[in-house]
């Protein structure tokens, strides 16, 4: 039997946000089509993680991003913070670092 090279790689997640990144960039650039200062500005900064997802980066993303369906998306609370690493590999984030006294 064949095993996986990285079993708990998730390349469907990255495609999805991908999409999801995109078309989120080009929804928000047509709204801003009568300035074009703003426009670049806009174009910009969706731009990073488009091109975090598309170059294969890490890319930190909230649970709520997680598309319907995913396992993931039932744990834990849907304002956690998640990261995406350049393997795909999906893991939590301590979003809520812990002050010491």
């Amino acid at each position: 039997m064949a095993r996986l090279v990285n079993p708990g790689a998730d390349a469907a997640l990255r495609t999805y946000l991908l999409t999801e990144a995109r078309d989120f960039r080009r929804t928000y650039v047509e709204t801003q089509l009568d300035d074009p200062a703003w426009r670049d500005y806009v174009w910009a900064e969706t731009s990073m993680r488009v091109d975090q997802l598309a170059n294969g980066q890490p890319c930190r993303i909230s649970r709520y991003e997680l598309p319907h369906g995913h396992p993931a998306r039932a744990l834990g609370k849907i304002s956690d913070t998640l990261l995406l690493d350049e393997n795909d590999i999906l893991t939590e984030v301590d979003s809520h670092p812990r002050v010491r006294a």
